[in-house]
C-alpha cells in the first residue's frame, strides 16, 4: 500500500466495503456461502461498481445460519465455487484498504476458504470499524452495526446479507 495511505485522512480514504454470510461462526469448519464488496472514496460509495456473489459451498447450511441471512441450500446450488468467486474478488481487493464491521472475521473465512482450496492468501490492509468505533467512543453502550449506525444517524441496508451489510459498513 503506498506510504500515503499513512497519512491519509479516514474521510478522504479510497477502498473497498466488504462483508460475507457464512455457515456459522467458526473459522475452521464453515464456510463463506455470499461475499460483497463496494468501493468507498472518501466519504462516497460507488454502489454501481459493487460485487455481489453468492457461493457454492458443497456443505449444507444448517437452519440456525438460514435463519439469521436467509440463504438456503438451494440458493447457491449453482452458484460459483469459491476459487471463481476468489479471483474475483481479489481483482478488487489487491492493494486496497478493505474496511468493515467485525471485517476480522471476513479476513478470517477469506483466509480458510484459501487454505481449503489451495490459493494463495495474503490479507489486504483492513480497518475494522467496531474496533475504530471502541477507541473513538468507548462508552458507547453496544457496537453491533446496528448500535453505531443508530448513534451516527445512519440508516441500515438489507442487514444480514453481504451487499446490504457491506453498503452498511
Amino acid at each position: 500500500m503506498p506510504m500515503i495511505m499513512a497519512s491519509t485522512p479516514l474521510s478522504a480514504a479510497r477502498g473497498f466495503a466488504l462483508d460475507t454470510e457464512t455457515t456459522g461462526l467458526n473459522v475452521r469448519s464453515d464456510r463463506i456461502i455470499e461475499v460483497a464488496v463496494v468501493a468507498i472514496d472518501g466519504t462516497e460509495l460507488d454502489e454501481d461498481s459493487a460485487f455481489q456473489s453468492l457461493v457454492g459451498a458443497g456443505v449444507p447450511i444448517p437452519p440456525a445460519s438460514t435463519k439469521v441471512h436467509g440463504i438456503v441450500d438451494s440458493d447457491i446450488a449453482g452458484a460459483p465455487a469459491f476459487p471463481v468467486v476468489y479471483g474475483e474478488l481479489m481483482r478488487r481487493l489487491e492493494g486496497q484498504l478493505v474496511v468493515g464491521h467485525t471485517v476480522g472475521f471476513d479476513m478470517g473465512m477469506l483466509a480458510a476458504e484459501c487454505v481449503r482450496h489451495g490459493l494463495t492468501w495474503q490479507a489486504p490492509h483492513f480497518l475494522d470499524i467496531r474496533v475504530l468505533a471502541q477507541i473513538v467512543a468507548p462508552n458507547l453502550p453496544g457496537y453491533s452495526l446496528e448500535a453505531l449506525a443508530a448513534w451516527l444517524n445512519v440508516d441500515l441496508g438489507a442487514r444480514h446479507r453481504a451487499l446490504g451489510d457491506a453498503i452498511s459498513s
